[in-house]
């Protein structure tokens, strides 16, 4: 089992989660649980297929957010 970071915003009322590792593959849901766990299964589709077609898992990376003012 790997773990992805991931990070998650709020926009126009619904929630999207994206692991930066994993390009292409989000989550989206009208809570943030909701968007956690629809990234889950995205996650666990697509480590699937690329397990069936015989390609290496995207390694995890570290995610670290923060605010800039610019």
């Amino acid at each position: 089992m790997r773990k992805y970071d991931y990070v998650a915003w709020r926009e126009e009322g619904q929630w999207t989660a994206h692991s930066p590792a994993v390009p292409g593959v989000y989550g989206l849901g009208s809570t943030l649980s909701a968007a956690e766990q629809d990234l889950a299964d995205a996650l666990h589709e697509f480590l699937d297929y690329l397990d069936e077609i015989g390609e290496r898992a995207p390694a995890p990376k570290r995610v670290t957010s923060g605010v800039l003012e610019v």
